[in-house]
């Protein structure tokens, strides 16, 4: 059996309040953007939220040490056309729900 490596993205949030609730801090990180310094900026979206759960995705884009893209055909490298002066970047997102009666976080 093979073995898959994944790796993990996390935010770390600093609370000033000490009785903010979860939802309360999803809510006021809605559309921030987040540079960790290494050329990725992380900014949190919400898709849909009720008295059950809060549905969004955390979106990250890669600014640097972009890999080129491969022409199989030519057998050739290309660097793809990311202005990185306009903030540019590879984009991936990964989606969560947070279950508001058991107050469980989950991803997908």
């Amino acid at each position: 059996m093979s073995i898959k490596r994944k790796k993990l993205e996390t935010m770390i949030v600093t609370l000033t309040l000490e009785q903010q609730s979860f939802e309360s801090v999803l809510n006021e990180l809605i559309d921030r953007n987040f540079s960790e310094g290494n050329g990725k900026t992380i900014s949190l979206h919400k898709i849909r939220e009720n008295v059950e759960y809060f549905l969004g995705y955390v979106n990250t884009t890669k600014k640097t040490g972009i890999p080129p893209k491969h022409i199989p055909q030519k057998n050739t490298y290309e660097q793809l056309p990311i202005d990185e002066n306009t903030g540019e970047g590879l984009g991936y997102s990964n989606v969560f729900i947070y279950d508001k009666q058991f107050k469980i976080l989950r991803g997908k």
